[in-house]
């Protein structure tokens, strides 16, 4: 089974606690699906989750871009409690079937 989820979480400029608490239930939804079955999260987060590959090596790709903004420490740190990668970051070239 696959799971899609679509959230849109405050803006940059919203109030920390309003951005918590949009990551808090946005965690307890995510805590509710069964481990194993396929997730997808899909947002306009305005998010910059940086490069630092090395802090984040769970969850980030070395072709991360950028700087980091609070928007995407909010995404890695979800990512990484859930066991959640930021895909976009990683390369999807399609390798020679031989």
């Amino acid at each position: 089974m696959i799971t899609a989820i679509s959230a849109y979480p405050p803006v940059v400029v919203a109030a920390p606690e309003t951005k918590d608490e949009f990551c808090e239930a946005l965690s307890n939804t995510l805590r509710e699906i069964p481990f194993g079955d396929g997730l997808a999260l899909i947002g306009d987060s305005n998010t910059r989750v940086g490069s630092d590959h090395t802090a984040w090596s769970n969850v980030l790709s070395p072709h991360g871009a950028g700087s980091i903004n609070e928007n995407g420490k909010h995404l890695l740190e979800l990512c990484n409690s859930h066991g959640l990668c930021v895909a976009s970051t990683f390369s999807l070239a399609r390798r020679d079937p031989k």
